[in-house]
């Protein structure tokens, strides 16, 4: 809430009176993530740089390992893919699980236990399926290990977005459940909002549209009444997906394109191409191709600056089956084995299962 953004700029004023106590380090990490949370993320990086700077003079772990993820938490949100994985990378390489589980209590979740479950999401944007699994599931045993409630919590919600990313309806919906169960015997307002917003996402997955959508938007309505704004953009895109499929088209297009605007005022981008091509796909459905291949070209162009291999995908194959449908089948069989190469041996994905489906029909 925004009262909590002034308790911290009063800590942190009262702080620089003191002349930097060593509660000033945890004081900033908290206003960078108090900002991250609320998608300003120019300002969450600039505190993130601070309290890096002040890690590496200090040349201590138990500091470098939250100012890493800080800073590799807002990269990651503004999409940019391979930045914040060094920063993350270098998060879980300074973990000492052994020496950190009392961070827990400063940082109200174990930043290397959080480190490894946002690589998680990093590794499956940038084209790792496998990878990315592995250090969810790694977050996940550590975190019941912990035993540490706000971290558990924290690590179903990360967990979560994987596998919907992931296309994994069933398993999200489980963590789903258990995060609004937590968050409800708890009080805690931020992941109950979320918590709802991922259940109607998994609901969509798992071919209950309607019903997807109203838990989404409820779930939308819950998490921005606590001040939140990172995610929306992501949000309201798997919600113009279940207006589509529950053939809402119109509603779908209001939808993806004020995702789109949230994605240029916030510099949210995690999941800017998928919303272009979610656009083409809803334009597509009113039997408009011309505005359609616009929009899954933009979600290419994206997909490719950011280095974002697994959205490439997605949209090389709404691209190739437009271009199917028109007979351009050579065409549309070289987009889709290229984006398909940097995966090489994975198999381990909805999506790549869809692109050896279509190039067998191509």
């Amino acid at each position: 809430t925004p009262a909590l953004g002034e308790a911290f700029a009063r800590a942190r004023t009262l702080c620089d009176t003191l002349g930097k106590p060593p509660q000033l380090f945890p004081l900033l990490w908290g206003l960078g993530a108090f900002y991250a949370v609320r998608a300003q993320h120019r300002t969450a990086l600039d505190l993130g740089a601070e309290v890096l700077q002040m890690a590496q003079q200090a040349g201590d772990p138990a500091q470098l390992v939250p100012a890493h993820l800080l800073t590799g938490g807002a990269k990651l949100w503004r999409g940019e893919f391979n930045e914040a994985r060094m920063h993350l990378d270098a998060a879980v390489r300074q973990h000492v699980p052994e020496q950190h589980g009392a961070l827990a209590d400063v940082y109200s979740y174990e930043p290397g236990i959080s480190a490894r479950s946002y690589l998680a999401l990093n590794l499956w944007f940038l084209g790792h399926p496998d990878e990315s699994l592995a250090s969810s599931q790694d977050a996940s045993a550590r975190a019941t290990a912990l035993n540490h409630f706000h971290t558990q919590v924290h690590t179903w919600v990360r967990a979560a977005q994987l596998h919907l990313l992931r296309r994994e309806g069933p398993a999200a919906l489980a963590l789903a459940e258990r995060i609004l169960a937590v968050s409800e015997d708890k009080g805690l307002a931020l992941w109950l909002g979320l918590g709802r917003a991922l259940r109607g996402w998994a609901l969509l997955e798992n071919g209950q549209p309607e019903q997807g959508a109203a838990e989404l938007r409820a779930g939308l309505a819950g998490w921005t009444a606590t001040g939140a704004d990172v995610h929306r953009a992501w949000l309201m895109t798997a919600l113009a997906e279940a207006q589509l499929r529950g053939g809402r088209v119109d509603e779908g297009l209001a939808t993806v394109t004020e995702a789109l605007g949230l994605c240029e005022t916030l510099e949210d981008r995690l999941y800017e191409a998928e919303a272009h091509r979610m656009h083409g796909e809803l334009e597509l459905a009113r039997g408009d191709e011309t505005r359609a291949e616009a929009h899954f070209t933009r979600a290419l162009e994206v997909a490719r600056r950011q280095g974002a291999r697994s959205l490439e995908l997605r949209a090389a194959l709404s691209q190739a089956r437009l271009w199917q449908r028109r007979g351009e089948n050579v065409r549309a069989r070289r987009l889709v084995e290229e984006a398909r190469a940097p995966f090489g041996a994975s198999t381990g994905s909805r999506d790549l299962e869809d692109a050896a489906r279509l190039l067998g029909q191509l």
